[in-house]
């Protein structure tokens, strides 16, 4: 037994508890936290994790990150005030808790595993552990269906003889169980392998963005566009009616629905970047259409989900732009706005929430943007306390309870339930492709939202600049996938993005031959920043900056995985790499020299950068723009704002300041003539955000912006 403060690490079977709860940690997470048991007095670098708990297999900076910050969740700990873990850039992790313990086995900081072997994983998501291996999952079995508890050391055949009998206990339990119990839903257990029947529900054409239905399930709504004429509105029908009516004129981007759970109020969000708003509609004899706003002045606010107490709504909101993302819980009658929930780190976004049925938990869905990873927490509203933690290194839709024990989690690959009391009780459900939100009513059936199937029309569009001059240039059609288009200086060639079967590649098209030639091929995030004239690409590769060289196939980072990065960019001159990074300080913006590979601290306060002749145009980490004279050293302010909302970008040639922003209903371009410092002339287009996003790239050579552009079918309300 180790002590870790107010935690207990048993050595034996994994296990880290507290007074309050106990976790299963999984078999990597339990290995990372040994090692650093095993040398509390130092900082533990990335690569020494990497040879000493991977042993040097190949995977990446992020999933040794992801498994630190499955271990801060587990600790509640924080990374700007630490308790348990610190971090410092550049030198790694460390153990700053008090440690107790007896002398640790040798080498116990492995697993016994053949490092020859591969096996294939096997992700369940078990409460707070996901088990990579069949001995994993079969010993997890084992400990709550027999009450002995095996510990797994000799060799590996041993292993696989008592995992086979272990497993064949298990089935044989398992069919027993099943064959008395027939009153069980078959749906609700249904296998990974078998078909979930569907249905489409008839609704009206265009895109769905959100539904709920009453809980005496009277009233069926949903919210979308059906005409880009109409904007998007709230469409409701009673559950004797044939057609759904528009009970909305107004609204600008209704996220979240919601009805009271006493079916006399519809409650939605309308999301308005600066200015969202939560509404009520009464439901009471024949539908008014008339709308009391009870909350506005928020920056964002999403989702919107009841309770028992009717006088209560709660929804998921952003006050202002510097605040995390919290749950709020708003009093109908005495109008009082409360914080529910609380983060110490604005990158923490409380996206999704749900009132058990018995009204005393609250299941929340928190989203890290930092680690691209989502968690869910259970808190016992009476006394105020997390009870229950899941982490789940993917992305989830949607949450809602199946009963006062169960919740129903969607992710982008299964809809599965998971038991909040009996950690390793999960069952896997399959789902339909595109399903993004659902919900469940009393007699146990699942209405999904099935997102809109995008048709690839593989083109992409380069409009001349500036703005007074918009016109065609050329439409230029890609491989399926592609979602990137990027010109390169004084080349017929362009560089294309494409995503295909979880494989991210770059590829050189020939403009004139339309020949394609593979460059680089990973199952990691990839993304162009720059193009050089020397054949040297800026791209950012696993969250890390790096330079290719387009003919020697060179690869060298300018970054490590440990940093926090931002933007980068080229200088003038083309001999310099313009990069921010954040550290404890805040942003800071470093030049990186291409021939000596020497880095140096170029400015502080800043987050965003451009070259701009001889000097810079800088961003705030707010986004408020600046010209920098590098001689004076005095800024300019430009009196205007890049976006912060995710897929924008932004780029400066010639005099002209380009950026995209978006608000789910409308892509903007913007344009900054900055020709007269002293009176910038500002300029917009706009578009359909589903037709075209805001992802676009410059050809600084041409003067030209390219865009890609596609079309949707429509979403559709599938009762499962």
């Amino acid at each position: 037994m180790i002590v870790l403060g107010s935690y207990n690490l048993n050595v034996e079977d994994m296990t880290l508890s507290s007074n309050v709860n106990e976790f299963v940690l999984e078999p990597k997470v339990f290995e990372v936290l040994l090692y650093l048991c095993n040398n509390p007095d130092r900082f533990i670098s990335m690569n020494e994790l990497h040879d000493n708990v991977w042993q040097g297999r190949c995977v990446s900076d992020a999933a040794v990150r992801r498994t630190i910050s499955k271990l801060r969740i587990i600790f509640n700990d924080d990374h700007k005030i630490p308790l348990y873990i610190k971090s410092l850039p550049k030198r790694g992790y460390k153990l700053i808790c008090q440690i107790s313990s007896q002398p640790l086995p040798p080498n116990s900081a492995r697993l016994d595993v053949d490092k020859n072997s591969s096996p294939q994983t096997t992700s369940l998501p078990f409460a707070n552990a996901t088990f990579n291996t069949e001995n994993d999952i079969t010993s997890s079995i084992a400990s709550d269906n027999i009450s002995s508890k095996f510990t797994l050391r000799n060799s590996q055949n041993s292993r696989r003889i008592i995992a086979l009998l272990l497993f064949c206990i298990f089935v044989y339990i398992l069919v027993i169980f099943l064959s008395n119990n027939d009153g069980i839903d078959s749906q609700v257990l249904t296998q990974p392998d078998q078909k979930i029947n569907h249905e489409v529900i008839k609704t009206l054409p265009g895109v769905k963005i959100a539904i709920a239905q009453s809980s005496d399930n009277e009233f069926l709504a949903f919210s979308g566009q059906v005409n880009q004429y109409s904007g998007y509105q709230i469409y409701l029908k009673r559950s004797v009616e044939e057609n759904f009516t528009p009970i909305t004129k107004h609204a600008f981007f209704p996220l979240g629905l919601a009805f009271s759970r006493d079916n006399k109020q519809l409650f939605y969000s309308d999301l308005k970047q600066g200015g969202s708003s939560l509404h009520s509609i009464s439901l009471a004899g024949e539908l008014s259409g008339e709308i009391e706003t009870i909350v506005d002045n928020f920056f964002k606010i999403g989702d919107v989900f009841t309770s028992l107490e009717t006088n209560y709504v709660y929804f998921s909101g952003q006050k202002s732009i510097t605040q995390p993302r919290y749950i709020y819980r708003y009093d109908l009658k005495t109008h009082d706005v409360i914080k529910v929930t609380s983060s110490s780190q604005i990158d923490y976004v409380d996206i999704k929430g749900a009132i058990s049925p018995n009204g005393r938990l609250m299941a929340v869905l928190r989203y890290t943007n930092q680690e691209n990873s989502a968690d869910i927490r259970v808190i016992d509203l009476l006394n105020d306390n997390v009870i229950f933690k899941y982490y789940q290194d993917q992305i989830i839709y949607d949450i809602q309870w199946k009963s006062n024990e169960q919740l129903i989690v969607l992710d982008n690959d299964k809809l599965y339930s998971l038991d909040c009391n009996d950690k390793a009780n999960v069952k896997l459900l399959e789902t339909t492709p595109n399903l993004t939100a659902f919900i469940v009513d009393d007699t146990e059936q699942f209405i999904g939202l099935s997102m809109p199937t995008y048709i690839d029309k593989r083109l992409f569009i380069e409009q001349a600049l500036p703005f007074n001059n918009w016109v065609t240039n050329h439409i230029y059609t890609s491989p399926s996938g592609s979602y990137f288009l990027g010109s390169q200086p004084n080349n017929d060639s362009k560089l294309i993005l494409s995503y295909n079967d979880d494989i991210t590649s770059m590829s050189q098209l020939n403009t004139k031959s339309n020949q394609i030639t593979p460059l680089i091929q990973t199952e990691y995030s990839l993304s162009v920043l720059a193009s050089s004239p020397n054949k040297l690409e800026l791209i950012k590769l696993n969250k890390r900056f790096a330079l290719y060289n387009t003919e020697t196939l060179a690869l060298t980072y300018i970054s490590s995985g440990d940093d926090n990065t931002g933007d980068a960019t080229f200088s003038s001159d083309q001999k310099n790499i313009l990069f921010s990074l954040k550290n404890y300080n805040g942003w800071e913006i470093f030049t990186y020299n291409i021939d000596s590979q020497i880095t140096e601290k170029l400015l502080s306060e800043y987050r965003y950068i451009r070259a701009y002749g001889d000097n810079y145009i800088l961003a705030t980490s707010n986004g408020w723009l600046f010209l920098y004279n590098i001689m004076s050293k005095d800024r300019i302010a430009l009196n205007h704002q890049l976006s912060d909302e995710p897929n924008t970008r932004w780029d400066v040639t010639s005099h002209y300041i380009y950026w995209s922003s978006h608000n789910l209903v409308q892509t903007v371009l913007h344009q900054l003539d900055i020709s007269d410092i002293n009176n910038p002339v500002a300029s917009v287009k706009t578009f359909n955000y589903n037709e075209i996003r805001p992802d676009f790239n410059i050809d600084h050579s041409n003067f030209s912006l390219i865009y890609r552009q596609r079309d949707k079918n429509n979403s559709e309300l599938i009762r499962l």
